[in-house]
């Protein structure tokens, strides 16, 4: 976790890592419009498998129907344009 953060990611402004596992990582990143904080879940590799990039679709549509107090709302879910290739990303509550 001593690597340097990106600045942006998209149209998010990285504020700092909140945790990291093997497949990727979630950053606090502000959202410009509208301007509010999230959570921005973005995988480590452009070169993902087509099974990992369905999986992560997948997770999206799921968590993207669920309406809970416990479970983090998504506002947005995409590709981020990187230097190393498009990143998949959630952006949550």
């Amino acid at each position: 976790m001593n690597e340097t953060l990106p600045a942006r990611l998209g149209p998010y402004r990285i504020l700092r890592l909140l945790g990291e596992g093997s497949s990727g990582r979630v950053y606090l990143a502000e959202q410009s419009e509208p301007r509010r904080e999230v959570a921005l879940k973005v995988l480590r590799s452009a070169e993902l498998s087509s099974e990992a990039r369905q999986r992560f679709s997948r997770e999206a549509e799921l968590l993207a129907q669920l309406e809970h107090p416990g479970i983090a709302r998504v506002y947005a879910a995409g590709l981020i344009e990187t230097d190393t290739g498009p990143l998949p990303y959630l952006a949550m509550q």
